[in-house]
């Protein structure tokens, strides 16, 4: 074993690790508890604050029972053995990947990889830790959208760095609206969005070729882009 770690995303942790040699390795089982440190001083934390809407994430979670004691103990994540070598032997780097999708956001979890071999006999070879996170974009930006021209179908990419009330219309090039994509008393969650627009009007119907333009506008941002429908 040379090397095992993890990295995090948005609802999933991937796990990388490689080998330089394998002997009589049927394969590897890898196994997840919620690190037990990490909750004892979560559940601190959360006893110290009255209100939901005071707490982090995790702080959250733990409240709302989705986390807990329970967790500590260690779980395996596969379903599966993951197959090691053909045969059970190698010589030179063999490189392995597994994603699990099984975690929480702000939760940091510990890994443990185990290799089996024939008799299933089991060693454990290493451990990493790692938190998933969602990815927050860190300003207001309103994309190009795609495909363009476009004739049928066409998609508007936009990135909101706050929970905030957004429109997005589309206009030609008179400034008359042309169709309400999202309206003004929606509100979305920081995030990267996406919206598709199929080229019709208000009222359903197809709109003609020739240039439109499309404006995302927040409390504290507006931005415009042009368009063009064949």
């Amino acid at each position: 074993m040379s090397g095992f770690w993890a990295q995090p995303g948005d609802g999933l942790d991937t796990l990388f690790w490689q080998t330089e040699s394998e002997q009589d390795n049927l394969g590897f089982d890898i196994y997840r508890r919620v690190e037990p440190a990490f909750l004892d001083s979560l559940a601190k934390a959360v006893e110290s604050v009255k209100q939901d809407s005071l707490l982090h994430n995790a702080g959250r979670l733990l409240r709302a029972n989705r986390v807990g004691s329970d967790d500590t103990l260690w779980v395996r994540v596969n379903k599966n053995i993951i197959p090691g070598a053909e045969s059970g032997v190698s010589y030179g780097l063999r490189k392995y990947q597994y994603i699990d999708r099984g975690v929480l956001n702000d939760i940091l979890y510990e890994y443990k990889l185990v290799s089996v071999d024939f008799a299933d006999v089991r060693d454990t070879v290493a451990y990493t830790m790692a938190m998933p996170r969602s990815f927050i974009p860190l300003r207001y930006s309103l994309g190009h959208n795609f495909p363009n021209p476009f004739r049928a179908l066409t998609t508007i990419h936009f990135e909101l760095p706050v929970k905030t009330p957004v429109s997005l219309n589309i206009y030609d090039l008179r400034g008359r609206l042309v169709k309400r994509l999202v309206t003004a008393d929606k509100v979305l969650r920081a995030d990267f969005h996406r919206v598709v627009w199929d080229g019709t009007n208000e009222a359903g119907r197809p709109v003609g070729a020739g240039q439109y333009f499309y404006r995302l506008q927040t409390k504290d941002f507006v931005g415009t882009r042009k368009m063009v429908r064949f």
